[in-house]
């Protein structure tokens, strides 16, 4: 496979970096804070950057600024995954000519939740916050849940290969049956993903083959690792199980949801996973 590049334009490099403005001020709290924190720099060591200023406030910080004019209901009823931006000229707030100055644009985002304020920053340095105008826009996901199902097997399967279904080469994620040891490129790609809204990822084949079944419990581990890798860029990880884990994986004679062994191994199963890791 090609390894990226920062000229990629799938991997968020200098073409994003030209369009984070000079100024940026950071105002939240929360989880992914320390996201954004570490793209800003990134950024900033690929290219010097825009004029102008880029804002970024979550919903508390911006409540308690001056910013009485931002439409804080409206975005707190679009929901933790929304965020309002806004783009002022130099001279906007005073209502001279310089209102329209693209070239020294004042960038505003407020998040209504974590996701939303990653997405706003997103949007900025990917080219889309609008021409400087003064006016608040607020922008939601159509959909909840916008999920991409991984059909990617640990080992190379004889006759599908390691991708069941996939014309691109191997696993992002798997190599020679186990997780790879450099997950440098899932932290790209996770990147690239919440860059465009995806808030949930299922990380291997719904065709679950033995060594698979095994994430559920003994290589638990390694599905621990990606979803801190997701996690960070606000995205939950599913794991496809198989039917048989009770047999395959628990030593029993049924897999029959009905059965009560079968029902408290699932339900031991499960507790372990979500100690693991609780946005499952």
């Amino acid at each position: 496979m090609k390894t990226p590049s920062s000229t990629d334009l799938a991997w968020l490099g200098e073409h994003a970096a030209a369009h984070l403005p000079a100024q940026v001020h950071l105002r939240a709290d929360g989880p992914l804070t320390g996201t954004i924190e570490s793209e800003i720099d990134r950024l900033r060591s690929l290219a010097a950057g825009a004029p102008g200023s880029l804002t970024l406030l979550d919903l508390p910080q911006a409540r308690a600024s001056t910013l009485d004019d931002a439409p804080f209901e409206e975005l707190a009823a679009a929901g933790e995954e929304a965020y309002a931006l806004r783009s002022r000229g130099d001279g906007s707030d005073r209502g001279d000519d310089s209102a329209g100055d693209a070239s020294s644009a004042h960038l505003e985002v407020i998040g209504g939740g974590a996701r939303g304020l990653l997405y706003g920053f997103y949007a900025v340095v990917l080219g889309l916050a609008p021409a400087p105008s003064g006016a608040w826009t607020i922008h939601s996901p159509g959909n909840s849940i916008r999920m991409l199902d991984h059909w990617d097997n640990m080992s190379v399967h004889p006759a599908m290969g390691q991708v069941e279904r996939g014309y691109a080469g191997g696993s992002l994620f798997y190599e020679e049956g186990e997780l790879r040891e450099d997950l440098t490129r899932v932290e790209h790609y996770a990147r690239l993903l919440a860059s465009v809204g995806i808030n949930r990822v299922a990380i291997n084949n719904v065709n679950v083959h033995a060594r698979e079944a095994t994430l559920l419990t003994e290589r638990l581990g390694s599905v621990v690792r990606l979803a801190e890798i997701f996690r960070a860029q606000g995205i939950a990880v599913f794991l496809s199980v198989s039917f048989a884990s009770p047999i395959v994986l628990g030593g029993l004679t049924t897999s029959d949801p009905l059965d009560i062994e079968v029902q408290d191994w699932w339900r031991r199963a499960a507790a372990t996973v979500y100690a693991a890791i609780p946005d499952f």
